[in-house]
């Protein structure tokens, strides 16, 4: 009995074991400036023993990963450089953290095998895109650029605001009491500029926007090559305002004394500037200096063009912090041209100046590029090109274009009615490999993957509901896994339109629609395909296209069935049971678009396309 009794304490410990999980972590590197051989995950797990659980990254991606096998319930870890030379730090209170005894690391709950989210070093959430590298012009303006700078030999630098100006930023530059002669900073990193600056025999001058506490003063301009410092030219230009912006040109043709002249097959892609060159901190004092738009070339250009644009955001159905204008003229860049409601109306506006005349092309934004307006293609204040629909102005002067509303090219009071349109197709037939469907069109913008279909109830007719403007020209067409496979069409068939190179299906839809199903690649349905149809000239419809009003001949007098059906699959005309060889129709009331004319005999079907403008 003791036996017995021994063996089912065993058994039933052994139950109680919990078994145990794969866990697999991943961190991306990608954001850190530091320096590091190897990346290490460190935890309570493994009593924070440094190097004893090393990451890999096999594809040099810089997102290191590393699957651990686990018994706890929960964990305490953080990810480490080169065991434990570096760490994560965190302040306490974040999302992933949790803080024990002073101690702050990540924490984690383990219910099973997982694959965790990959994280940033030191982040709980994926690491934002990595800024860019800083490039000539320099405004000190922009929200994805790397403005890191080089203080050395007494200067200390911060980007403040302008003072003069609270709504610019610009570079504050504090050369100190023990400030060197030479103290100086450089405009960016060690990496140096992003482009090298073009000098040539021809082109030898940069400018840059100084303002000094006093007049007289020399400012010195180096450029070098970040890779070979050897490689230099420096000029100087004097200053002769004080405590006011002034406009500096340096002119690297004229070397400053004891200096390298330029020589124009190095790179120049490394700028520093020194305030009061030649002066130390003791004898100067401490004094602050700023400095904006550095910029190659001379004295900037006077005053172009400024236009005014204003949006009425009062029906706009989202959410959002604020506007934005993007265009070509500021590089789409963003959150960089922020409208302002100072009247609190809903209705945003800014002013810009442009330095040449001629078409724009642009759109209003929310919140950087969260979201956008979106347009079918020919309103009449905008234009297509290469697939992007945005709206178009030809700047001629001074203007302060008319309030429109968002997606319209016309005032809120007249913006067009909008049609909710299901698109419906069956994908039964294809013998297409795919993960999902997409919907691509020129109200999206043909997007790729952005409009996933879906086909809930696993019948292979994949659907999804868009909101366009009634009326609009729709064309489109379905794709798959975003446009690595799509729909192919000749040209010519009864539910398509060939503009150019390009054949997509056309439909404009005059209120809410939802569309028949179509098979994938053709105009009909699935279970219409392979009907046999009479010879082309079997069925004349003319005049074609027409105003609505049209005649119909069959080749012989047959019992037969009308329907006329329009691009949503619905019919919009039917006569049934008709002897008649010709048929002389009055159908006016047809809104502009293309129909099908469907005749059925006993023996077969007859089906053309009808064009009503």
């Amino acid at each position: 009995m003791r036996k017995i009794s021994t063996l089912f304490l065993a058994l039933f410990a052994f139950g109680m074991v919990k078994a145990q999980d794969t866990i697999t972590f991943a961190v991306d590197m990608n954001n850190y400036l530091g320096s590091y051989t190897g990346i290490y995950l460190n935890g309570d797990f493994n009593n924070w023993c440094g190097t004893c659980t090393p990451m890999s990254d096999s594809d040099n991606d810089k997102v290191w990963t590393v699957s651990v096998p686990l018994t706890a319930d929960s964990i305490e870890y953080k990810f480490t450089l080169d065991g434990w030379t570096g760490q994560e730090q965190f302040a306490g209170g974040e999302s992933c953290t949790k803080t024990n005894g002073g101690f702050t690391n990540r924490f984690l709950l383990i219910n099973g095998n997982a694959t965790l989210d990959t994280v940033c070093f030191n982040l709980c959430t994926t690491c934002p895109p990595p800024k860019k590298q800083i490039a000539l012009p320099i405004s000190w303006d922009a929200t994805d650029v790397d403005y890191s700078v080089g203080d050395f030999e007494g200067n200390s630098s911060e980007i403040v605001a302008d003072p003069k100006n609270a709504s610019n930023n610009v570079l504050k530059s504090i050369k100190k009491i023990d400030g060197k002669p030479w103290a100086g900073t450089t405009l960016s990193t060690g990496a140096g500029l992003a482009k090298a600056a073009p000098f040539s025999k021809d082109s030898n001058l940069v400018s840059v926007d100084v303002l000094s506490p006093d007049t007289g003063i020399m400012v010195r301009l180096k450029f070098e090559d970040a890779n070979d410092n050897t490689h230099t030219v420096e000029t100087e230009a004097k200053v002769t305002k004080a405590n006011e912006w002034e406009t500096l040109v340096f002119d690297f043709s004229k070397q400053a004394a004891n200096t390298a002249a330029i020589n124009y097959t190095y790179t120049f892609n490394k700028v520093s500037i020194f305030y009061n060159f030649g002066v130390d901190g003791a004898t100067a004092g401490e004094k602050t200096y700023y400095c904006d738009n550095v910029r190659f070339g001379g004295p900037a250009k006077a005053a172009g063009p400024k236009v005014t644009f204003k949006v009425d955001m009062s029906q706009y159905s989202g959410t959002y912090s604020e506007v934005n204008l993007n265009g070509n003229f500021n590089s789409w860049c963003g959150n960089c041209a922020k409208m302002t409601d100072a009247d609190n109306d809903d209705i945003y506006e800014i002013e810009v100046e442009f330095d040449k005349l001629g078409d724009i092309e642009y759109k209003f934004t929310v919140d950087g590029w969260t979201a956008q307006e979106n347009f079918a293609g020919g309103e009449s204040c905008t234009k297509t090109t290469g697939g992007f629909t945005n709206r178009v102005y030809n700047v001629q002067g001074d203007a302060t274009l008319d309030v429109v509303c968002w997606e319209s090219c016309s005032a809120c009071g007249t913006a067009p009615a909008k049609a909710d349109v299901t698109f419906k197709v069956d994908m039964s037939k294809s013998t297409e490999t795919f993960t999902e469907v997409n919907l691509n069109g020129n109200f999206n913008g043909w997007c790729g993957s952005c409009a996933k279909m879906t086909d809930d109830d696993n019948d292979d007719i994949y659907e999804l509901t868009v909101t366009v403007n009634a009326g609009d020209s729709l064309e489109y067409k379905f794709t798959l896994d975003g446009w690595t496979a799509q729909e192919e069409f000749k040209g010519g068939e009864d539910c398509t339109i060939t503009k150019g190179a390009f054949t997509n299906r056309l439909l404009v839809p005059a209120g809410d629609s939802i569309l028949a199903a179509v098979c994938y690649n053709s105009c009909e349905s699935c279970g219409t395909i392979g009907i046999e149809s009479m010879d082309d000239n079997s069925l004349t419809l003319y005049p074609n296209p027409n105003n609505g009003v049209f005649t119909i001949e069959l080749q012989e007098s047959v019992a037969h069935d009308i329907e006329i059906v329009n691009t949503n699959g619905q019919v919009v005309f039917g006569q049934y049971s008709s002897n008649s060889q010709i048929q002389h129709l009055d159908l006016g009331h047809l809104t502009k678009g293309v129909y099908l004319v469907k005749v059925t005999t006993s023996a077969n079907a007859i089906m053309q396309k009808l064009v009503v403008e």
